[in-house]
């Protein structure tokens, strides 16, 4: 039987690691180790682990200084025997059959890594029950496109055999993009599973800033459109990094489309998990009118016409007022799919938004392109997210008043 290496980097994490270390010693799959490594962590975050390894010869703790969840990775990996590597943040848990149906969906596919879905406020793997061929271009761009699958390092269980590249442990935001872009080529085949397994922790909107996750930090900060430490910035700022991964491991014709397929999706993505954080609107706004105005947001979309659209072209002034519109939409549809329980996909909502205020068709369309694929959908209305969204747009100039989901503090 194959053994896992579960790695769980922690800091001081004493509120929540309990919940996950027992999730993982109550997996119906028993043959792992769990590699525990303390980050510098002063609470009483190793006393857990220590009460749990008495009782349990899995469990391994390892104490090393502060210096980042990237390096704990990488020194859980570098002590790692097992067969495949589970990563496992210490705030998270999973459900017990977690281990046991990606190891059987590996054996089943003869995937070398198994995808799992998640539970997340706004996000989750929309890849369903699939398996993917990697050796082809539109099996690679299917999975970097979809965000959701390939940026996280939790939800994933990779052969060890397929992890050659480490975690960078020079930036602190998106390293795990960085790790996947760099190890992904090492897959031939990936396997995706559509049961929630992996329960991802995200601190309430309520919680102090003290306790508050990166992502509530950025919501709640006042000025984060001026000081652009937001998402898609910060992910701008990698392309070099991206590049030099890029060119080590991906064909020149496919470079360009996967350093600038970031700087498209970010866009997208910052509204979706913004937006579910109640964001304040006139900020968003202004946030995605500096965005749009960028050079390099603007070779994402040139770099997209190659897939059958094109984006239309406004002067300054009518683009920062269709972006105001834009926003205003995205939020409209946040909320309500939120507060209503509407059985629909906040990201794909706000692609077909977009695709329809911004983009045309021009010819025979690449739907591997989410962009493209948007447009088709908004053209034939195919998609339940594509009806809402084309009745979304088309009601924009009635006197239906906005939605400000927080005072406006601009």
């Amino acid at each position: 039987m194959e053994k896992i290496s579960v790695i769980v980097p922690f800091g001081n994490n004493a509120k929540t690691l309990d919940r996950c270390i027992s999730s993982i010693i109550s997996q119906t799959y028993e043959n792992f180790e769990l590699i525990a490594v303390s980050d510098g962590s002063t609470d009483a975050s190793c006393g857990i682990i220590r009460k749990y390894a008495a009782n349990d010869k899995r469990i391994k703790l390892f104490e090393k200084a502060h210096g980042g969840v990237s390096s704990a990775r990488n020194f859980g990996l570098d002590r790692a025997e097992g067969d495949f590597i589970q990563f496992i943040d210490a705030d998270d848990y999973i459900e017990p059959e977690m281990f046991e149906l990606a190891v059987a969906k590996m054996k089943e596919t003869g995937a070398d890594m198994v995808v799992v879905n998640h539970t997340h406020p706004c996000i989750i793997n929309y890849l369903g029950d699939a398996v993917i061929d990697m050796t082809s271009k539109d099996g690679a761009r299917t999975f970097y496109q979809n965000t959701f699958a390939s940026l996280l390092p939790w939800n994933k269980l990779w052969k060890r055999s397929a992890i050659t590249d480490r975690f960078d442990e020079t930036t602190n935001f998106c390293e795990d993009d960085l790790f996947c872009l760099a190890n992904i080529k090492n897959t031939k085949k990936i396997a995706s599973i559509g049961k929630v397994l992996y329960n991802y922790y995200c601190a309430p909107p309520s919680t102090s800033l003290e306790e508050s996750s990166a992502i509530n930090k950025m919501a709640k900060a006042p000025d984060f459109w001026i000081t652009k430490k937001t998402f898609w910035y910060m992910r701008n700022a990698l392309r070099p990094a991206s590049r030099k991964i890029i060119e080590k491991h991906f064909e020149k014709d496919e470079r360009d489309t996967f350093e600038y397929i970031r700087i498209f999706d970010f866009m997208l993505w910052e509204i979706a998990i913004l937006g579910a954080m109640d964001v304040d609107e006139c900020g968003l706004t202004k946030e995605m009118q500096n965005i749009f105005a960028e050079e390099d947001f603007h070779k994402s979309m040139r770099l997209q016409e190659r897939y059958g659209i094109r984006f239309t072209a406004y002067s300054t002034e009518g683009r920062d007022k269709k972006v105001a519109e834009f926003i205003n939409l995205c939020l409209r549809a946040i909320y309500d799919i939120r507060e209503n329980g509407k059985d629909l996909k906040p990201y794909h909502v706000i692609l077909d938004i977009f695709a329809e205020m911004f983009t045309e068709i021009t010819g025979p369309l690449d739907t591997v392109n989410f962009a493209a694929k948007a447009a088709l959908e908004m053209s034939i209305l195919s998609t339940d997210e594509a009806r809402y969204a084309k009745n979304l747009v088309s009601k924009r100039n009635s006197s239906r008043p906005r939605i400000t989901l927080r005072e406006n503090t601009v």
